[in-house]
């Protein structure tokens, strides 16, 4: 059994359609900048008991304390990311 969660989180992930879009609508209320990273395949990935290769754009931005972080699944392998989105 894990210990409980204490204190505010230390990293938001955001699973969306468009990470361009969402970083933008992000820098209008202050949040950014963001290091942004384009067609990550990851590896070592098993989604509902099978390998997968989803393929992502992502976005990280600090924001004190917190990480933001923005996710776009960008190819049709079956993810965690497609599911949320559907």
């Amino acid at each position: 059994m894990s210990a409980p969660l204490s204190g505010p989180p230390d990293q938001l992930g955001c699973v969306v359609p468009d990470l361009a879009a969402a970083i933008e609508q992000w820098a209008e209320r202050g949040v950014g900048p963001f290091l942004m990273m384009r067609g990550v395949t990851l590896g070592g990935y098993v989604y509902r008991g099978r390998p997968s290769k989803p393929k992502i754009h992502v976005g990280f931005s600090q924001q004190g304390e917190t990480q933001i972080e923005g996710i776009q699944p960008v190819n049709d392998e079956p993810s965690a990311y497609r599911d949320l989105l559907a």
